[in-house]
């Protein structure tokens, strides 16, 4: 049985690439009936569109969407700025698939400004401070992706890639992640909008910010590759949706429901006694 929900957003998909976790996107995908599903940012990547990583699972993944827009579900495609294989065709619409650079979302009475990357769109001060953030916050994966640019074998198409890119940047500071909240709230806020739903970051949120004396929401759908997250509007409220494996295939002890034990009858034997022969 799917789950019924009004919408899903999903983003950071970086479809093609390896490490995008195509079988666990096709068993979320097949596992709910969304109204609306939002793809917000980079859903192909462009630089690793070849055979030799476009498997199966991916165009599984494609056709599971494709399928969702034949059963009724609104498809909205929202393009990265580094997604130039969908971004030239914003605003196209392909009967219930439609590709747009940003969408505003009417709900419960608010607008919802729905973008990928904020900081794309307005470049200023804060993209450098973030820049800097991120090239001082050294880690383990950054470590692995600057590992992985010199070894042997590892092409220059890869190297070129946006995931490698995003690998090789390392998870996001608490002061990036603050960043990026505060600037995509004022971002909002000067746009015109009291709600915005962003994509790029790997930190899943929903949550309210003070922006110069107004109150902005703010909701993060993570990113898929990381975080194997999204977020789900159902009966009035958002929820951030995390994969787990135990929700698939195998039963969840979360969800198990445990039955009182009835007492089993006893069963009765009669013996029949044999009837006398005697007259």
């Amino acid at each position: 049985m799917k789950r019924e929900i009004d919408i899903c957003i999903i983003s950071e998909v970086h479809l093609g690439t390896i490490g995008c976790n195509p079988l666990e996107l096709l068993k979320y995908l097949k596992s709910i009936k969304p109204s609306f599903l939002i793809v917000n940012g980079n859903f192909i990547d462009k630089s690793q569109f070849r055979k030799k990583y476009f498997s199966r699972k991916h165009l599984l993944v494609i056709h599971q969407i494709m399928q969702m827009a034949l059963e009724g579900t609104r498809v909205v495609i929202i393009t990265g700025k580094e997604e130039t294989l969908l971004k030239k065709y914003a605003g196209v619409n392909l009967g219930n698939i439609h590709l747009r650079r940003e969408m505003i979302l009417k709900l419960q009475g608010r607008e919802y400004l729905i973008i990928d990357n904020p900081i794309a769109v307005r470049k200023g001060l804060l993209h450098k401070m973030l820049n800097s953030l991120s090239k001082r916050s050294g880690n383990l994966l950054k470590s692995i992706g600057q590992l992985a640019s010199i070894l042997p074998g590892t092409s220059e198409n890869t190297k070129n890639s946006n995931l490698f890119k995003y690998l090789k940047a390392g998870p996001p500071s608490l002061e990036k992640v603050a960043a990026f909240e505060a600037f995509s709230a004022d971002f909002a806020l000067k746009r015109g909008f009291s709600a915005i739903i962003c994509g790029k970051i790997r930190q899943p949120a929903i949550k309210k910010l003070k922006v110069s004396g107004e109150t902005i929401s703010y909701l993060n759908a993570g990113d898929w590759i990381h975080s194997l997250s999204s977020l789900e509007f159902s009966n009035g409220k958002w929820e951030i949706y995390t994969y787990n494996d135990l929700d698939f295939g195998l039963p969840n002890p979360r969800l198990k429901i445990t039955e009182e034990k009835t007492e089993k009858p006893e069963d009765i034997f009669i013996i029949r006694k044999p009837l006398s022969t005697d007259s």
